[in-house]
């Protein structure tokens, strides 16, 4: 939803925008087929089949060029703030600042799936590498850096950490739910 508006797309290549106080719906076509989608104030950023990263300004359908192409199908849109998040099925992470007027790309490589979640309190961006097992990116750290990832999984004893501080943002990232979820999800695994 954004503002009071509706969102929808779709492999026809059509973004769907509804005014619910006027039960009308305008079409923005932005692309053959759109795979991803997130807002950010009057702007859509749109993953389309053809690997690019594209723009429309939602209010009147007008398209910016492409901001990005990727070799890979983007698989996730994660939007935080002003960060835009890119999950790509060859598994990299990719972080556009939308404040900065050269849209920068910084990429985030090592891990096996695409975005979780972010948390722009933490600055962390989790990604999922199996059901069990998630990985934290602190979004403050060069590339170089990246490399040493915490790892989180729902075992204690599985942690990683590489910092004492880390155990603090390990409750945050998995709440209680996750942890119980994960152990019924354990035990009902057949032999």
């Amino acid at each position: 939803m954004v503002r009071t508006h509706f969102l929808t797309y779709g492999q026809g290549g059509d973004i769907h925008v509804f005014d619910p106080k006027t039960d009308q719906t305008e079409h923005i076509r932005c692309a053959d087929q759109c795979f991803c989608l997130a807002v950010h104030e009057y702007h859509i950023f749109i993953e389309t089949n053809r690997n690019e990263l594209e723009v429309c300004f939602y209010a009147h359908g007008d398209s910016l060029p492409s901001l990005a192409h990727f070799t890979q199908p983007v698989s996730a849109l994660c939007l935080s703030s002003s960060l835009l998040f890119i999950g790509t099925k060859d598994s990299k992470v990719v972080m556009m600042n939308l404040n900065d007027d050269l849209n920068k790309l910084k990429y985030f490589d090592g891990h096996q799936a695409p975005i979780l979640s972010l948390n722009g309190e933490y600055a962390h961006i989790d990604i999922s590498e199996y059901i069990s097992k998630s990985t934290s990116i602190p979004l403050d750290k060069e590339e170089s850096e990246v490399e040493k990832m915490t790892t989180i999984s729902g075992d204690d004893e599985e942690s990683e950490s590489i910092s004492n501080h880390d155990e603090e943002v390990k409750e945050e990232i998995i709440p209680k739910w996750f942890k119980y979820a994960l152990s019924m999800i354990n035990e009902t695994k057949p032999s």
